[in-house]
């Protein structure tokens, strides 16, 4: 399925990059504080509306909506790294847009054909960032 999925998940394809809302950053350490304060925001955000009492399955979702932004930011920033087309999935209660403030977030990505080197940097691209803001990212991979 090209683009963001169903409430069942989401993918990025190479195929078809998409808007992020946030400036491109070339700059690492530029991109983690772009990154890092937009995380902040967002939870910030999210802990506003429940202690409105307006935190349920809507603030959940946008919760997830910005978190879309931020590894879809990744992806998309990842994608020189491999020649390979690859789908970046959310799985789990982040797929399902029921995440939650410190929740992991569940990633699936797939390349065609067999990961090498380059498919070892992409993932790490898009991974490492998310452990360096703190965020858990668990990971499924094939090889």
């Amino acid at each position: 399925m090209p683009g963001w999925g169903n409430s069942h998940g989401m993918a990025i394809e190479q195929e078809s990059p998409r808007e992020t809302g946030f400036s491109q950053v070339t700059d690492g350490k530029s991109r983690r504080g772009q990154l890092a304060a937009a995380l902040a925001t967002t939870r910030r955000q999210f802990a506003l509306e429940a202690k409105q009492g307006r935190g349920g399955r809507e603030a959940q979702a946008n919760y997830a909506s910005h978190m879309d932004g931020i590894v879809r930011q990744l992806v998309e920033g990842a994608l020189p790294l491999t020649k390979r087309p690859v789908v970046v999935c959310a799985l789990g209660g982040y797929g399902r847009r029921t995440l939650c403030l410190h929740s992991d977030i569940d990633l699936m990505i797939l390349f065609e054909g067999s990961i090498d080197r380059d498919e070892e940097k992409f993932v790490n691209a898009v991974l490492q960032p998310l452990w360096d803001l703190g965020i858990s990212p668990e990971e499924l991979g094939r090889i």
